[in-house]
């Protein structure tokens, strides 16, 4: 009993001596390999783990004045991003470079913790942030994405380059800022930048973008399905983007499109793509538009779909007391895509904030909109009820036209009949008593009520005239006072 007790503790023993062994040597691998990637670094990397481990801005033309020392690796500023280079002092103040230029694409799809901030740097290939996640700030300030052309200094893998943030989140603002004018100033983008299912507390991009697609259906700036916990502020210096897509935009605080110019580098105001803005299914719990003149000129290119579009407030500049008003001007233009949504939602808008009037005036204009760009090319007997509609009675909204329009009617027919002389009784052997051109008149307008004159007298049979127009005086009668009716009650919507 007792060797074998004794057997099994020298087992035992050899095994806890070897785990432990083993793990001193997996100790001493992880520092040799930290060491060695060190080792490995280059000058100029050198430099910018040096001043972020002391709090600092890592500025690389401070380093050096030469071009080729201020080129980073993407793997160092990957790894770099990854904590790989791990550091309390990166980690409290984050990292901060300035100045560099990056020739690959950087690539990052894991949790970074501090915040990040390029100040001045050239990217030369894009980057890829595509299902990354930033727990603070990212900031991109005076940033250059370029696209380089092949030769000798194009990246290896002859990739022309993209800004991605596909999936990407961002805790908390993501910024793409501009400080003045000028190639070292100001954000450019020249390079496709797609943001599709971005979600981030806040954006704002204030930049250039100065390029062609060869691929004309393709985005310049894709927003599609992301998401913005508080605001989102977009605004060009000069260039802006030729096709913008932002379908199921979502905005939870202020959307600002344009600046009010009061920074000294503002050189425009207005943010409105030279071709396509297409805003399907965004919501904005509120919209602030800037430059809103620009919109509504009658030689703008492009077009803008607002479908589904909705919002809580909307401010307009130049014309803030009527913004709803002026966004109606541009919906029922010909720059807007012809969708009901639009119209409806101002309508209701409107209505909700004191403007009956103008809120009927959007429904209308949307129903007319309807019949010349939908009903005309397919149906043309439905177009010409729908335009009698509109005139009698204003698609419902304006019953007070039928009343005039009856009204007339009856003037008319007092006009057509105000010879005594030209009517006789309906029944020769009765007396009807005094004629009235007015009330009978009125009578043949009215076929529900019975007056008595109508049903008393009759032109002559000798007055072709007047015995025609008087059946036809009775068919507008069936016609416009139901159309009164169904207007009154709101039935003609």
């Amino acid at each position: 009993m007792l060797p074998w007790r004794f057997g099994f503790s020298s087992r035992r023993r050899r095994s806890l001596v070897f785990i432990h062994h083993l793990s001193a040597l997996l100790l001493i691998l992880t520092f040799v390999s930290v060491d060695c990637r060190a080792l490995d670094l280059t000058r100029t990397e050198k430099f910018v783990l040096e001043k972020l481990r002391r709090e600092e801005i890592a500025d690389l033309r401070a380093f050096s004045s030469d071009p080729k020392n201020q080129v980073l690796s993407h793997q160092f500023v990957e790894d770099l991003l990854a904590g790989r280079y791990n550091d309390s002092n990166i980690v409290r103040r984050g990292v901060r470079i300035a100045n560099a230029v990056f020739d690959q694409a950087i690539t990052v799809d894991s949790e970074i913790p501090y915040r990040v901030e390029f100040s001045n740097c050239t990217f030369n290939a894009g980057l890829d942030f595509s299902g990354s996640q930033f727990d603070k700030d990212l900031l991109f300030e005076n940033a250059q994405f370029i696209a380089v052309a092949q030769g000798a200094n194009s990246p290896d893998d002859g990739d022309s380059g993209e800004v991605l943030f596909i999936g990407a989140t961002v805790k908390g603002t993501l910024t793409f800022s501009s400080t003045g004018d000028g190639p070292f100033y100001t954000t450019k983008f020249a390079l496709p930048v797609d943001f599709t299912r971005l979600q981030a507390g806040g954006v704002v991009v204030y930049a250039d973008f100065d390029f062609e697609q060869s691929n004309e259906s393709s985005p310049d700036l894709d927003l599609s399905e992301a998401n913005v916990i508080s605001d989102f502020s977009i605004t060009v210096f000069k260039d802006p983007p030729r096709y913008v897509e932002a379908q199921f935009l979502k905005v939870g605080g202020l959307m600002t499109l344009g600046s009010d110019g009061s920074a000294p580098q503002s050189a425009v105001t207005e943010f409105l793509p030279t071709m396509e803005f297409d805003l399907l299914q965004s919501h904005f719990q509120s919209v602030t538009i800037y430059g809103f003149n620009q919109w509504l000129h009658p030689n703008r290119a492009g077009s803008v779909s607002l479908d589904g579009v909705s919002f809580q407030y909307v401010y307009v500049d130049p014309a803030p007391e009527h913004s709803a008003w002026s966004l109606l001007q541009f919906v029922d233009s010909p720059h807007c895509r012809y969708s009901a949504s639009p119209y409806l939602t101002l309508e209701q808008y409107l209505r909700s904030n004191g403007y009956p009037e103008w809120a009927d005036d959007a429904f209308i204009r949307m129903r007319i909109r309807q019949r010349r760009e939908a009903i005309w090319k397919h149906r043309r007997v439905a177009w010409v009820a729908d335009w009698l509609l509109y005139q009698f009675t204003g698609y419902g909204r304006r019953p007070s036209r039928s009343l005039l329009v009856a009204l007339a009617l009856v003037f008319v027919g007092m006009f057509v009949f105000r010879d005594r002389n030209q009517m006789e009784p309906q029944d020769d052997k009765s007396k009807p008593g005094d004629y009235s051109s007015f009330w009978y008149s009125l009578d043949l307008l009215l076929p529900i009520i019975e007056l008595g004159a109508a049903s008393a007298w009759r032109p002559k049979q000798g007055w072709w005239f007047g015995r025609t127009y008087a059946p036809l005086q009775r068919i507008a009668g069936w016609i416009l006072l139901p159309l009164i009716l169904a207007a009154i009650t709101g039935i003609i919507q």
